[in-house]
């Protein structure tokens, strides 16, 4: 088995992978965590409905959420529940059938007037906990990872939220066919587990945040680097 685990552009070791997802879900050694908040919050929560406590959830993933984007998120209610409605319940990006062009007409409610104080990364974190294996987590460590670091899958460039959900989670599906065994492993650290998707995010954060030690594949001297990470 590889000894490597990429996550768009980069490259990191798997035992620090395993040490990051590890850390994040136990709440080791921090005072506050997102997990297990953000999933926790109306764990009983119905899938295919978007309740106020759905709107607030991004808060509990560190996104700034404004009144105006609340009352924004409100109106285009009924038109994201219908969108949600037309994705399985267990739909998931590390299985191909379930098609990505899905994701586009939920994202495509932040094109034109959009909503304002909402833009992919608050969506997102409304939208993931209904379809948790499959609407990505997007936020701008995620963005590094897959459309702005040097080799990204995603090129740089304007395009429109519904093309970039699908472009996404294309990139993302790759990542998780390529190494299923690994993802479900790290899914499955904690018990209930979480999802091979939600993982991937824990990395991209990771990565987005510290590029040291997440190498590019073509980075010889990474190795030393990304070792040194369990150390601090």
């Amino acid at each position: 088995m590889s000894t490597d685990l990429r996550v768009g552009a980069y490259v990191m070791s798997l035992d620090v992978a395993r040490f990051y997802v590890t850390r994040y879900l136990t709440n080791s050694g921090r005072k506050t965590a997102s997990f297990p908040a953000y999933e926790g919050f109306q764990r009983d929560h119905d899938p295919d409905v978007l309740s106020d406590a759905d709107l607030l959830a991004p808060v509990l993933l560190n996104a700034k959420l404004s009144l105006d984007a609340y009352y924004g998120l409100q109106r285009h209610r009924t038109r994201l529940e219908e969108r949600l409605r037309e994705i399985k319940r267990d739909a998931a990006l590390d299985q191909p059938a379930d098609p990505t062009a899905l994701l586009g007409p939920l994202f495509a409610v932040l094109d034109g007037e959009g909503i304002p104080g909402v833009r992919g990364s608050v969506l997102s974190k409304v939208l993931h906990r209904k379809r948790p294996g499959f609407i990505p987590l997007y936020d701008r460590r995620a963005r590094w990872c897959y459309r702005d670091a040097p080799g990204a899958p995603i090129s740089p460039g304007g395009r429109s939220w519904e093309a970039l959900a699908v472009l996404l989670a294309d990139a993302m599906r790759r990542d998780l066919v390529a190494q299923s065994t690994v993802w479900r492993e790290l899914a499955s650290i904690v018990h209930p587990a979480i999802t091979p998707l939600r993982a991937l995010d824990i990395i991209a954060a990771h990565a987005g945040r510290q590029c040291r030690g997440i190498r590019l594949a073509d980075d010889s001297d990474a190795g030393e680097r990304v070792a040194s990470l369990t150390n601090r």
